[in-house]
C-alpha cells in the first residue's frame, strides 16, 4: 500500500471557527494508515497550499479518497487534532 496526501490548508477550518492543528492531523493521519496497513508506505503526507487537495493508494483517488473519508469519519471529531 503506497499513500500519497495532501491537504488543503483552507479545509482545516470550520466555519464555527474550529481549526483542524495542521502537525497533530497528520500525525493522527499517519498513526490511522500505519495501524491499517503495518507495512503501507507514506510518500506523502503534508498540508500544501501549493499541491492543494488530493488523496492517492497506490496510484488510485478513488481508494485515496476513500481512505480520507473512512479516517475522518472515525476521527473527525476527535479534540486532540484541533488547535488548542
Amino acid at each position: 500500500m503506497i499513500v500519497e496526501i495532501s491537504i488543503c490548508p483552507t479545509t482545516l477550518q470550520f466555519s464555527n471557527g474550529d481549526t483542524y492543528d495542521p502537525e497533530r492531523l497528520l500525525n493522527c493521519l499517519r498513526q490511522y494508515i500505519i495501524k491499517l496497513n503495518p507495512d503501507a508506505t507514506i510518500e506523502t503526507l503534508q498540508v500544501s497550499y501549493r499541491q492543494g487537495g488530493w488523496a492517492r493508494v497506490d496510484g488510485c483517488s478513488d481508494q485515496g479518497n476513500e481512505l480520507l473519508s473512512e479516517f475522518f469519519a472515525k476521527h473527525g471529531n476527535d479534540e486532540n487534532i484541533f488547535t488548542p
